[in-house]
């Protein structure tokens, strides 16, 4: 298990206040973190349980025999803590990420204390516009569904709205943090001074939050695309399509501004060993023509080193992320397009 420092930023208390109050969100994350043992174990149990209880809301209910399953109002448990397991995984990250990063920050312990609580925190404001907004949603999609199930018990249909309205509220939730990570880490960007081409670690810190960011909002939309509707459906290409994008965007976009100055540096770099470069050849030639050829062995010993150095310059990334991690990433939101795409294909010809 990746250990973090998610547990004692989020609990930190920044002498003795904090930047604002986090949300109720938070609350939740906090509490399953310090249960025993890794959260996944949490979550993993609070999935079984919910797709266990949305059948026994059918067996009440009558549209099910007691002890037969439907299959995809099981699955749809993974709704429930998709948004809040989610939001728990992208403040790890953030915290684990933000820490990569200091080394090209010149911040103090409290104002590094101040950074995580804020990448890591969603305002209570935002926390209750998520519940507010998610709730509506959830009730009137439950609504909905107590005439196409003929829901005819009050209390199943408020289990249902209220799985609903949790699943909205906190999905809204972790886009509000989404968003707010994201803007944060352009912001965290142009905050740093010096970009050191032979320490690229820390400048490529971020590229775990974007792609964990890009990634989340990808599954949960690809998964309903493929779950739910018809794999013959060309608008579902569409759809599929747009996510894809998305997520995509998502990665790239807050990175995009770090690039440009590692690519900058880059240039300078090569601009100024090119000048040396030109020095050193402008010496050369003064000795062969002086005819004092003394020197001419320093002088060829630094026009390889500054050969060596442009070549070494040269075949730096100027990328703001790992190799390994966009092969991951984009490897991850096509491979499922594909399959969908033979899937498609398959059922289209055969």
């Amino acid at each position: 298990m990746e250990t973090t420092n998610t547990q004692s930023i989020q609990s930190d208390q920044i002498s003795g206040t904090k930047p604002f109050k986090s949300s109720w969100i938070d609350y939740l994350v906090n509490r399953i973190e310090n249960l025993p043992g890794p959260p996944w174990v949490f979550y993993l149990g609070l999935f079984l349980v919910t797709g266990l209880l949305n059948n026994v809301a059918l067996w009440v209910e009558g549209a099910l025999k007691p002890g037969e399953f439907d299959t995809l109002f099981s699955f749809a448990a993974i709704y429930n803590i998709y948004g809040i397991g989610a939001y728990h995984h992208l403040t790890r990250v953030a915290a684990n990420s933000l820490h990569d990063l200091y080394p090209a920050l010149d911040n103090t312990k409290r104002k590094e204390n101040e950074l995580a609580y804020r990448m890591t925190n969603l305002p209570a404001g935002w926390g209750w516009l998520a519940l507010i907004v998610g709730s509506t949603l959830g009730f009137f999609d439950a609504f909905g569904s107590q005439y196409d199930l003929s829901l005819s018990s009050k209390g199943i249909f408020i289990y249902f709205g209220i799985f609903e309205a949790f699943s909205y509220s906190s999905f809204i939730a972790l886009m509000f943090l989404t968003a707010r990570q994201l803007f944060r880490v352009i912001k965290l960007h142009r905050q740093v001074h010096d970009i050191d081409l032979f320490n690229l670690a820390p400048l490529r810190a971020f590229s775990r939050l974007t792609a964990t960011a890009g990634f989340a909002v990808f599954f949960l939309g690809a998964l309903s695309a493929l779950v739910y509707s018809e794999s013959t459906d060309p608008s579902l290409l569409v759809f599929y399509s747009g996510i894809v994008i998305l997520g995509i965007l998502i990665f790239f976009m807050p990175l995009l501004s770090m690039r440009n100055r590692i690519n900058k540096e880059k240039k300078q770099k090569l601009l100024e060993t090119d000048q040396r470069t030109r020095h050193i050849l402008e010496e050369v030639k003064q000795s062969v023509q002086s005819g004092e050829l003394s020197k001419m062995g320093e002088l060829n010993t630094t026009l390889s080193v500054l050969e060596k150095e442009k070549s070494i310059l040269k075949g730096i990334s100027s990328y703001p992320w790992d190799p390994g991690t966009l092969k991951s990433f984009i490897s991850t939101i096509l491979l499922p397009l594909l399959l969908w795409l033979i899937r498609y294909l398959l059922e289209k010809w055969l």
